[in-house]
């Protein structure tokens, strides 16, 4: 099962070795698809081996320190990040390497999270954006609720003169990662409808248990997750503007569903005190539950409906390339 950007992904390889998209995939999945050409394999070959990649290293993440969080973990991913990822598969790749890559951050492994970030270009290139997280989510700066909230405030006010920044003076090294072609593009999931709002509603209420969060599980690393989603906070309103900040801002705002199963796992041991925390557990698994449905209902980042390699009637599958 893959998003519409089977679609666009099905035409490159079916473009053949020497196709303009090929020659411009970066260097791994150049390799994958030049081999899988190569011995004229079917094209779902290449979907296949994609997912298989994606999954390690998600799986990998979650180390001996966090391994606890994985039943939690699994089901929010499907339901709050799976379906934007989709749309984005070299992308999504990157970003699966980058998330097992912060345990080297986490465990002090410069060397170790230097050249998983290079292996992980080889996927997509936007990831080199995150070489400079090895010092900025090892800081404690954001241990305060009344800074955390200032922030999200100034970032709300500044959002639109960060997207007039981007497009004067980024533009090149917007190109350099590959997103040149969504510069001039508009995010309309943005645009305020009730996934916006309950979305930000879920965000300032894991804000107000970030004490509570970070003294249970401070030793398993929790610091360098929660630093990654607040700086995705911090850019979000912007990406609710223009799709390119959006698409980079992934790297950061897509932890949310691990923070969601901190959340979740520090409510479910709590509900053993207090009854209270019942209701809390529930209250935000509903949420979760909800701002998923709602973003399947309306079709949010295209995610309704998914296409399966079987639908030969509108995507006929080829066996010869050359």
């Amino acid at each position: 099962m893959v998003g519409v950007d089977y679609k666009g992904y099905l035409e490159d390889y079916r473009s053949g070795i020497d196709g303009y998209a090929i020659r411009n995939y970066e260097l791994a999945f150049k390799c994958i698809v030049t081999f899988l050409l190569k011995i004229d394999a079917h094209y779902i070959y290449f979907f296949i081996i994609s997912a298989f990649v994606q999954i390690y290293f998600f799986y990998k993440s979650f180390d001996r320190k966090i391994y606890y969080l994985l039943p939690w973990a699994v089901p929010i991913f499907l339901m709050t990040e799976l379906g934007s990822l989709e749309n984005g598969i070299r992308h999504f790749t990157a970003l699966m390497i980058f998330f097992y890559s912060l345990k080297y951050i986490r465990d002090s492994l410069f060397g170790r999270y230097v050249l998983t970030i290079g292996f992980a270009s080889l996927f997509h290139l936007s990831v080199l954006v995150c070489l400079p997280l090895y010092w900025l989510l090892r800081c404690k700066i954001f241990k305060s609720i009344g800074i955390q909230l200032f922030g999200i405030m100034i970032s709300i006010f500044v959002s639109e003169r960060i997207v007039t920044w981007i497009n004067d003076y980024f533009g090149g090294i917007i190109f350099l990662l590959g997103y040149d072609g969504y510069l001039s593009e508009l995010n309309k999931e943005g645009e305020g409808g009730l996934g916006f709002y309950v979305s930000w509603f879920i965000n300032i209420l894991i804000i107000f248990l970030f004490p509570q969060l970070y003294k249970k599980y401070k030793h398993d690393g929790f610091i360098v997750y929660w630093n990654l989603f607040y700086i995705g906070l911090l850019l979000k309103p912007a990406t609710d503007f223009i799709l390119v900040l959006g698409r980079i801002n992934w790297y950061f705002y897509k932890i949310r569903f691990l923070i969601f199963a901190f959340v979740l796992h520090y409510l479910y041991c709590k509900c053993k005190e207090n009854d209270f925390f019942y209701f809390l557990f529930f209250m935000f698994l509903l949420s979760i539950i909800i701002f998923f449905l709602y973003e399947v209902y309306v079709g949010a980042n295209q995610m309704s409906p998914f296409y399966f390699f079987w639908q030969e009637t509108e995507y006929v599958p080829v066996h010869k390339y050359n």
